[in-house]
């Protein structure tokens, strides 16, 4: 008797294999044996992105040897060999899918997967960079005397010490995001879902930017101004959540939904906060 994950295994074989960049790819991998991610793209003529993009999709038919070199793992000898050398191959003439982010379409107009692809593809790069970032806001968070989460009224104020808890509660978010994957027994890799994570602070910018504008000049914020910016403040908090949630879904391959719950789980921590102190 057939279960549903055979029946359901040579369709999705056949949706990954009908792109002609991912059949190259097994077939240059199985050829060469071994090969480096930087001859990949050179070998493919693709951008660090493009290349990253599509080795996430065939990821469960190659594996990394000791020198980190991807080489074929049993399944993927067993697709080349279908897809290359046995008379009725597994893909037909005629491509089934075309878009290559078709599968992640949920929260592509809001947060875009090739801004994901492009730092996924330039991972240490992006590491060092967001973690500048991060570094930037966290300050402009404390210059400015405003709170990036409710949980830092439990300490005093100044700009240091704001700056300094600020940077820390991003690292609370990334430990309980990554507590939650291995809870539910998720792969990821540690640099994915922190670049992932701090992707999250690219909202905030446009919240940080009228308040440290009005911190500079002095300006003495009236009543309906508070209001504005507090709805600033919780649109970029929200969009910040859906970014973060996009970053899991393609690091994981979660399904949209799951990836936004965990990933509302960090403004669950929040208010969980204010209702005890309230």
């Amino acid at each position: 008797m057939l279960t549903m994950e055979s029946e359901d295994t040579p369709f999705m074989e056949l949706k990954i294999f009908s792109n002609e960049i991912r059949r190259e790819l097994v077939r240059v991998i199985g050829e060469s044996g071994s090969i480096s991610f930087s001859m990949l793209k050179d070998e493919l003529v693709l951008t660090d992105g493009r290349l990253y993009f599509h080795l996430k999709k065939i990821d469960n038919y190659i594996e990394k040897d000791e020198q980190n070199y991807y080489r074929l793992n049993e399944e993927g000898k067993r697709i080349v060999f279908q897809l290359f050398h046995e008379k009725d191959t597994l893909i037909k003439d005629k491509e089934l899918e075309t878009e290559e982010d078709k599968s992640i379409n949920f929260l592509k107009f809001i947060a875009p997967s090739g801004m994901f692809y492009y730092l996924l593809g330039t991972k240490v790069r992006s590491f060092i960079e967001l973690h500048i970032l991060l570094l930037v806001i966290c300050w402009l968070f404390g210059v400015t005397n405003s709170r990036f989460s409710p949980i830092e009224s439990i300490f005093g104020g100044g700009a240091i010490v704001n700056s300094l808890i600020s940077f820390a509660h991003w690292y609370v978010y990334l430990g309980i995001i990554s507590l939650i994957l291995w809870i539910r027994k998720v792969k990821f890799n540690y640099f994915e879902i922190t670049i992932s994570v701090l992707t999250g602070l690219i909202p905030y910018i446009l919240y940080l930017i009228p308040v440290g504008i009005l911190s500079l000049v002095g300006v003495i914020i009236p009543q309906w101004g508070t209001i504005l910016l507090t709805i600033l403040f919780i649109i970029c908090k929200l969009w910040s959540t859906l970014l973060i949630a996009q970053g899991i879904t393609i690091t994981t391959k979660r399904q949209n939904y799951e990836s936004i719950l965990i990933a509302a789980s960090l403004i669950l921590l929040d208010y969980i906060y204010l209702l005890i102190t309230v």
